[in-house]
């Protein structure tokens, strides 16, 4: 009886598994606003609109000043498609509450 010898291979890799954990929400969410950087030769935003996305889908309110994206090529209606609420003023942006 010939015995098999397990095959030893150099040339895998592994992989990572990406995991989701279902979070309950207690309340209504965050709101969180998001203004137009004001810093010169700033390019950067806080949040892209798939990250926006991901946040009102567990139930937090985004609202974005108009045309805070566009410096980093991402438009309003970008982040309107992704859930968010575009306010025209930035005082808007940093009131306590979503209306």
């Amino acid at each position: 009886m010939s015995k098999k010898q397990p095959v030893i291979s150099t040339s895998f890799s592994y992989e990572t598994l990406e995991e989701t954990l279902d979070i309950k929400l207690k309340g209504e969410g965050m709101t969180i606003g998001i203004p137009k950087e004001i810093a010169f030769q700033e390019n950067r935003i806080a949040l892209t609109p798939d990250a926006v996305n991901v946040l009102v889908n567990n139930g937090h309110h985004v609202m974005l000043e108009h045309n805070a994206g566009e410096a980093s090529h991402f438009r309003d209606k970008d982040y309107a498609d992704a859930g968010a609420k575009i306010v025209y003023s930035r005082e808007e942006v940093f009131k306590a509450r979503y209306s």
